[in-house]
């Protein structure tokens, strides 16, 4: 699944539809419905008035996987490859979701540096 058909999973599991979740997000319905169809993503900034919105509706693995994918699509964070293989996979990627989530653009966006460049380091080897 691709980041717009994590959003529109997210807006159903909120009981919204395209429709409502664009009042309360304060944009068009075109625009939401032109994310949730993959033909745009939204700026983090954007992203992150969608997931205040969506946060108390939804549930937490939901929310993860939502923002998981904005990750991996927007700022090209694959969180593979920093969890151990198997296991508690699906428990240590919650978590680190969750301290991602909580970091301002900035800080997101040297977090992003920091694993191009150890993602740099491993092809090296």
């Amino acid at each position: 699944m691709e980041f717009g058909e994590y959003l529109k999973f997210a807006i159903k599991s909120a009981k919204l539809t395209n429709r409502k979740f664009a009042e309360k997000y304060g944009v068009s319905a075109a625009y939401i419905s032109n994310i949730v169809k993959g033909k745009r993503l939204p700026s983090q900034e954007a992203f992150g008035r969608m997931i205040a919105i969506l946060e108390p509706l939804i549930t937490k693995d939901v929310y993860f996987q939502l923002t998981e994918h904005f990750a991996k699509e927007k700022l090209g964070i694959n969180f593979d490859i920093l969890l151990p293989a198997q296991g508690d996979k699906f428990q240590k990627e919650n978590e680190i979701l969750k301290k991602i989530s909580s970091l301002s653009d900035n800080q997101r966006k040297v977090v992003c540096e920091l694993v191009d460049e150890f993602s740099k380091l491993n092809r090296q080897k």
